[in-house]
């Protein structure tokens, strides 16, 4: 049995979602939805691990921090409201919020993110 393009697309599509990506970009593409979930995790993990520390049950930590999450990115993905915008309104002028994104900044979180995410596809374009 030959299947046409379409046939696999919507077949694909009933167990996730497609995205048709010329050749040559497909390992940038496999990089940042492979193996973000991978890193996503360690995100979460990370605000479980400090909602426990301070004293949030490890299941209601992890409800929060997953619907927060979900919240967030369903907000960035109509695209009326981009990623600055959204942490600026989170933010008060010296408030809680902007101390711990200080502290971000400080630790190099977002650097050690995109690195992480160049090493990967750097090792991606390696493989054989």
């Amino acid at each position: 049995m030959r299947f046409r393009k379409k046939q696999i697309i919507d077949l694909l599509n009933s167990i996730g979602k497609v995205v048709e990506v010329d050749e040559k970009d497909i390992n940038k593409y496999s990089t940042l939805s492979g193996s973000s979930p991978a890193f996503i995790s360690e995100f979460i993990e990370a605000f479980v691990d400090a909602g426990v520390y301070i004293g949030i049950p490890h299941k209601e930590a992890l409800n929060v921090i997953c619907d927060t999450i979900i919240g967030t990115a369903e907000m960035l993905k109509t695209g009326e409201i981009n990623t600055s915008d959204l942490k600026y309104m989170v933010c008060s002028p010296g408030g809680t919020t902007i101390e711990g994104i200080r502290t971000l900044e400080n630790k190099g979180f977002k650097s050690a993110l995109i690195e992480a995410i160049i090493s990967t596809y750097n090792k991606n374009n390696n493989l054989r």
